[in-house]
């Protein structure tokens, strides 16, 4: 196990078991998410190149921890300073996700997995390529009195991956480095 993923297994660890402590939802239904699926949009930006997505959350499996996938379309940073023009790639992530439960319609989440990127032609040789992220956020609850809930997110973080656009001069990398991705979750509450 290399350092990154021990300090990883160390913060799930701490917030497994102190986030009982942390305190409950002061609002009604937040703290029954468990059972519940939500649907989300995004924009971010990766590395230097931005991007808009889709993601699903499982429902809650292991107490507070979820399985989730996004799919994104990005826009090449990289490309568009080369030729004046943008490419674009498709990127799919899948992560384990753990949320704190929420204080005051607040909560953590940390989020860990891998992706793939589908490059296009016109800038990479490569057919896909992986790698692997993880990323911090907090995600804010934003209706409180109804049966759906709707909430905003943000979360930052760090994706390694080997991708370089190797039909461009200098064959730099794109999809690895700090990542930044803001959106929208909607919760399907049972009635």
């Amino acid at each position: 196990m290399d350092g990154r993923s021990t300090v990883l297994t160390i913060v799930i660890g701490f917030f497994s078991i102190f986030s009982e402590s942390l305190g409950q939802s002061t609002v009604p239904g937040i703290g029954s998410r468990r059972g519940t699926i939500s649907f989300g949009i995004t924009a971010g930006h990766y590395y230097f190149d931005p991007a808009i997505g889709l993601e699903i959350t499982s429902p809650g499996i292991l107490n507070n921890f979820r399985f989730r996938v996004r799919a994104n379309h990005n826009w090449s940073e990289r490309y568009q300073a080369a030729s004046g023009h943008w490419a674009t790639f498709n990127s799919y992530w899948c992560a384990l996700t753990y949320n704190t439960d929420p204080i005051d319609r607040t909560r953590i989440f940390l989020e860990s997995g891998a992706y793939l990127i589908q490059p296009d032609k016109v800038f990479s040789s490569a057919r896909i390529h992986t790698g692997c992220f993880a990323a911090v956020g907090v995600e804010l609850f934003v209706a409180p009195n109804t049966t759906e809930r709707l909430s905003y997110f943000f979360s930052g973080g760090f994706a390694a991956i080997n991708a370089r656009a190797d039909k461009l001069e200098g064959r730099p990398r794109y999809g690895q480095g700090v990542i930044f991705t803001n959106g929208f979750r909607y919760f399907f509450l049972p009635k």
